[in-house]
């Protein structure tokens, strides 16, 4: 008997099994396709889920779209499939819970130390972002080459192969009778980890030394160039018992006997909830079902070799206003913390209104508040989260640039942001409910727009033809060097439409 759980879709209740396979209408002996509110509705699930948001570095509007569209689309191809076929992950949905539990542990490991070690701490605090997202997206896929193993048919009688589609209709399968043969396994996750990586994400990853690199050699082996990133991979495949680390699924003939597709019986039974991943901290560690032995906070700090390359993140120190603010911006210092995110298509754009302001060129930077354990300080989130949603949307070509309408211009290897306009296209494209001038408050705090003679905004004349002749407008913004948007990356051409006056 199936332990039934109730889902909502379009707003009604529906009773529905655990696993799928009692729907009413679905053919016996297959599974009907759950939707990714009920595959994330098991406790372990969405505690690990939590946990992944909780120890992610970068803004929210990024992290759902870079890591969490990535967990949906992996748990609706693969649906309640297993990941091994026998032992403590052969059960219905065995698969998604143990990459859940996987990724949960490595984020968290993660958080213990800088990337990449033995960089200089300005380094680790531009590049931090974008190495716990190598760490996230190679924990994700981590597991992948198990999917090599099993093969589906679909009611219709085609064929589907896990990770690869989402079954749109009743589904079933088995563990192949000849497990894969060479790199097959490798070849099949690196075609799933493809599909699954956010549109941009390679980009981004280019712009920092060594990180697409790394990631790559995730995907292709599970053997990152950095050893602190197996080791933390490692490391988390053994908290979660992984069954990669017995030389894979082996099993024997009586294991698959009965897991022939043409007589309809699959491999694997019982419901998706069975594991829990331990919370962080110790409130969440007695969730119902947890079978997993320690904590996996207690288990990064007996991690002493996995400790030993950590280092503090710079921190920034307490500026108020006015003359404070400009006395800090106009000392050369670090480049601005967040090189968190220049992904991420999800934005449109628009919105308006100028300001007053000044002059021409720059100097002078300090980094965003960061606590030593790389938490950002609650005042800083905006602040942080703009910082990134500008670098984002620069790189990636969703901020329109360099046109009459834009908010942004180059110049001589500077970014010209219009104000307040370029703070009012935040709010609209990530839905900040923080007041304008707040954002704008913070970001100056970072210090990374030029400040002259205690001038912070600079005119041009914007013109809306590129021979820059007849009618124009004055424009007020800030200007800030374009390395600290671009990191190593070439700063673009610039804009053929604004001038000093």
């Amino acid at each position: 008997m199936f332990k039934l759980r109730k889902f909502f879709t379009s707003g009604s209740a529906v009773e529905i099994p655990d696993d799928g396979r009692s729907v009413p209408g679905t053919p016996e002996g297959f599974y009907a396709p759950l939707t990714t509110d009920s595959l994330l509705m098991p406790k372990n699930r969405a505690q690990c889920l939590k946990q992944i948001r909780d120890n992610n570095m970068m803004p929210k509007p990024l992290c759902e779209a870079m890591c969490c569209a990535p967990v949906y689309s992996l748990l609706l191809s693969t649906q309640n499939v297993p990941a091994a076929r026998e032992g403590r992950w052969s059960h219905a949905g065995g698969f998604g819970d143990l990459t859940l539990l996987h990724t949960s542990y490595a984020v968290r490991l993660a958080r213990a130390h800088m990337f990449p070690p033995g960089a200089s701490a300005e380094e680790q605090a531009a590049q931090g972002a974008a190495w716990h997202a190598v760490i996230f997206w190679s924990a994700l896929f981590y597991h992948l080459p198990l999917l090599a193993h099993l093969e589906g048919e679909l009611f219709s009688g085609r064929g589907w192969q896990p990770g690869i589609s989402v079954p749109d209709e009743a589904y079933r399968f088995r563990f192949r009778q000849l497990p894969p043969q060479g790199t097959e396994a490798q070849q099949l996750a690196a075609v799933i980890a493809g599909g699954l990586l956010p549109e941009g994400a390679a980009a981004w990853l280019a712009t920092v030394p060594g990180a697409l690199q790394n990631l790559a050699g995730a995907f292709w082996h599970q053997h990152p160039e950095m050893a602190l990133i197996r080791d933390v991979l490692q490391e988390s495949a053994r908290q979660a018992e992984s069954p990669l680390l017995n030389g894979g699924i082996v099993a024997t003939a009586s294991h698959i006997a009965s897991a022939e597709v043409v007589t309809g019986e699959v491999v694997v039974s019982g419901k998706t909830e069975s594991t829990v991943a331990p919370a962080v901290s110790g409130e969440e560690a007695a969730a119902e079902g947890n079978t997993v032995s320690g904590n996996a906070a207690e288990s990064v700090q007996e991690q002493p070799e996995m400790r030993q390359q950590q280092a503090e993140k710079p921190t920034t120190p307490d500026s108020s206003e006015g003359s404070e603010d400009d006395a800090a911006c106009e000392m050369e210092s670090i480049p601005t913390d967040e090189d968190t995110a220049m992904l991420v298509s999800m934005f449109a754009e628009e919105a308006r209104a100028p300001e007053k302001g000044e002059d021409d060129s720059p100097s002078g930077e300090v980094v965003a508040p960061v606590s030593s354990t790389g938490e950002i300080s609650a005042a800083g989130d905006d602040e942080e989260d703009f910082i990134a949603w500008l670098k984002m949307g620069l790189s990636s070509g969703m901020i329109e640039a360099n046109t009459p309408s834009a908010r942004v211009h180059y110049i001589a290897g500077y970014v010209f942001l219009s104000v307040p306009d370029i703070f009012f296209l935040y709010r609209k494209l990530t839905g900040s409910q923080r007041e304008r001038k707040n954002i704008q408050a913070l970001f100056e705090r970072a210090c990374i727009h030029k400040i002259r003679e205690g001038e912070r905004f600079f005119s041009v004349r914007l013109y809306s033809v590129p021979e820059k002749t007849g009618n124009y407008k004055t424009v007020s913004g800030y200007l800030v060097k374009g390395r600290y948007l671009y990191g190593y990356n070439k700063v673009p051409e610039d804009s053929a439409f604004i001038i000093f006056p």
